[in-house]
């Protein structure tokens, strides 16, 4: 009785089907080199940048708020607060200022320290920029939060917002006291 698996000496299928096992058997023992918490990554949500250069020491950590690029960053461990914030695009502002002042770029940056995120430091830009000396060393799990406070005026907006409550508690009154 022939055999299932008996192939003619040389054909294609045979060629075939021995390349394909031997690429199941030795695909464990072809894994990649690991680097950092490349491997493990499971998202498909967040964004999740790596900028580190192979077999460099890495950590991670969170970019939030008004940034061109939040999410979470795997960094070469030399990586300081400057670095990583031109890496995120830097502050995120869709408006240029009118006004020298009436915007600032305040940068927070949040450690775990027992069980608790503690602030370690805060600047605004222009001080982070004048003084890089002052940064402090990332640490795994980080975050690095950027808030942008912008001083605002009294515009016409505004001014249209309370024209409007002025008319509808005058209306109010009128149907209250004034009403046959």
């Amino acid at each position: 009785m022939p055999s299932l698996f008996a192939f003619p000496h040389s054909t294609p299928l045979r060629s075939a089907c021995v390349a394909v096992c031997v690429a199941l058997l030795a695909a464990p023992l072809l894994s990649a080199q690991e680097i950092g918490r490349f491997e493990q990554i499971e998202t498909n949500t967040a964004p999740y940048y790596f900028h580190l250069k192979p077999g460099e020491a890495t950590t991670q950590v969170y970019v939030w708020g008004a940034v061109v690029l939040p999410g979470v960053y795997e960094v070469g461990a030399t990586t300081d607060l400057g670095k990583l914030l031109s890496l995120a695009g830097g502050p995120a502002t869709s408006r240029p200022v009118i006004e020298p002042g009436s915007r600032t770029s305040t940068i927070k940056l949040f450690r775990a320290e027992e069980g608790r995120r503690l602030l370690l430091y805060e600047a605004l830009v222009e001080d982070m920029i004048e003084e890089p000396s002052a940064y402090p060393a990332l640490r795994d799990g980080d975050v690095i939060t950027v808030e942008i406070h912008e001083a605002r005026g009294f515009g016409w907006r505004d001014g249209i917002s309370l024209i409007g409550a002025l008319a509808a508690l005058g209306l109010a009154v009128d149907r209250l006291f004034f009403a046959n």
